[in-house]
């Protein structure tokens, strides 16, 4: 069985640029649809951790691999609107 090669690493940081512009592209659209997006950046940030974790687990399933949502700088990223909330204690 003869192995397969590897892509260059240019190959492969273009196909994740690619991923995760898409995903971020899908999570933007879905948060200009709820209620006025309006607040610092943290606000928004926080409204996009949930949307970003349920297109990553749809695409995980759509795809059958494993794309990680984008970490949060938290030490536990919010998947829910009940875990942001805890933030705020």
């Amino acid at each position: 069985m003869a192995r397969r090669t590897l892509n260059t690493f240019k190959t492969l940081w273009e196909r994740h640029e690619k991923l995760y512009t898409e995903i971020f592209e899908k999570a933007l659209i879905k948060l200009s649809k709820k209620d006025s997006v309006r607040g610092n950046e943290d606000t928004i940030s926080e409204s996009l951790c949930p949307i970003l974790h349920n297109i990553c687990f749809d695409l995980n399933k759509r795809r059958n691999c494993e794309i990680r949502p984008p970490a949060w700088e938290k030490p536990v990223q919010p998947i829910s609107k009940n875990e942001l909330i805890r933030w705020e204690d």
